[in-house]
């Protein structure tokens, strides 16, 4: 049995639905995602006003399994989040193929504090390794993403056979009790690893943080995780265990 006690330790935002590349264990590689959409300025304001509001201190991130320097706008979005939450950890996570000198010294004069680049067969790993030599470890990381060990296939989405897909039937996963996650099209998702989408819950003028705490569907799956069960769509098919991703 997991902790069952809700709680933000994670909020992770996709501002733009839109990547650089069609990799075969993401949904930009394997679904139909249809026209791109873009986050609306006041929504990215909304939402870091709304943290601001309960002094949120846990990690804030401007990525949700897209390529976020699509976004022109990140620099301004950092820096308004660093300015009302000047205590939280702004990360953010990015494929590297548009990391540019340049734009990471602005990204970071404007507040992020870590870039976490994920690599994919091999894309421009001699740039990234340069960055984090001239910027050091502590605000650039660098992971292979194709030597990962730990795909899992997003909810039941990718059925590729290097993808395990062993169901945790009775196992529960902490991600729907601790991550807020929010699509470009402003609405809220039950976590990160369901990418596609098969969880969206309206937000419209209503604070996040209560969406994320009050709402009926998403507490339904909790509790259906908080009975060590699996037995509802999309967590049914997952084959992501998610007990420690808070550890």
């Amino acid at each position: 049995m997991i902790d069952t006690k809700v709680e933000i330790k994670a909020v992770v935002m996709a501002t733009i639905s839109m990547c650089t590349q069609r990799c075969w264990h993401c949904k930009f590689g394997v679904a139909s995602l249809g026209l791109p959409q873009l986050m609306p300025e006041a929504f990215v304001v909304k939402a870091i006003d709304d943290l601001a509001f309960i002094n949120y201190k846990k990690r804030f991130s401007l990525f949700n399994g897209n390529e976020p320097l699509l976004d022109p706008r990140l620099e301004d979005f950092y820096r308004y989040a660093k300015k009302k939450l000047p205590d939280v950890p702004l990360t953010l996570t990015s494929n590297g193929d548009l990391a540019t000198e340049n734009l990471l010294k602005r990204l970071f004069d404007s507040g992020l504090q870590k870039i976490n680049f994920s690599l994919h067969q091999g894309s421009r790993k001699d740039a990234l390794i340069s960055y984090q030599q001239q910027f050091g470890k502590d605000k650039v990381t660098i992971w292979n993403h194709e030597d990962s060990k730990h795909f899992h296939n997003h909810g039941g989405l990718i059925k590729s056979e290097k993808v395990s897909q062993k169901r945790y039937g009775t196992t529960g996963c902490s991600l729907p009790f601790k991550q807020l996650n929010i699509y470009p099209d402003c609405t809220m998702g039950l976590c990160c690893v369901d990418r596609a989408e098969n969880i969206k819950v309206e937000i419209g003028n209503t604070p996040i943080w209560q969406v994320f705490f009050e709402n009926a569907e998403l507490n339904s799956y909790r509790k259906m995780l908080a009975d060590d069960k699996r037995n509802i769509n999309p967590c049914i098919e997952c084959s992501y265990n998610g007990l420690d991703y808070f550890d």
